[in-house]
């Protein structure tokens, strides 16, 4: 299967967890709780509580994929301390979603991670390069 056919896939999944959705509301926060009185039911309502949750986690990286690159470029650290791409008017705070560009020790080459801006009460760091790597410098897209 090449990526065109699994993108395809992906979509048709897309779309059924949209339907998924209609029915159930906001997944997952709608989803309904249930106390059942039988061990089994409750592992049954379990496990449907686990695959919505990660349906939709499914349905937001395929949401996230849609979108377009805003902007693409390298960090510098503002005077405010927030990092921001060169050229582009687009700064990171905690819990901002990004694209990393960074070197995949397993494949040994350059990828594209999507990962989040977090903050460890002395400075930012992407989540997907540890804490202890400064993220001044590195190359980033914002969507």
């Amino acid at each position: 299967m090449n990526i065109e056919q699994a993108y395809k896939i992906f979509n048709e999944i897309k779309n059924t967890i949209g339907k998924l959705e209609d029915r159930w509301g906001s997944m997952p926060e709608e989803f309904e709780l249930n106390d059942y009185d039988s061990p089994d039911e409750r592992f049954k309502d379990d496990m449907a509580r686990t695959i919505v949750y990660k349906l939709d986690e499914v349905n937001r990286l395929l949401k996230w994929m849609e979108k377009p690159v805003l902007a693409e470029g390298n960090l510098f650290k503002r005077s405010d301390g927030k990092y921001e791409i060169e050229g582009a008017d687009i700064y990171f705070t905690s819990g901002s979603p990004l694209d990393v560009w960074h070197y995949d020790e397993f494949d040994e080459r350059y990828v594209w991670t999507r990962s989040v801006v977090e903050h460890n009460g002395e400075d930012y760091y992407i989540k997907a390069l540890g804490r202890e790597t400064s993220i001044e410098g590195v190359k980033v897209r914002a969507r």
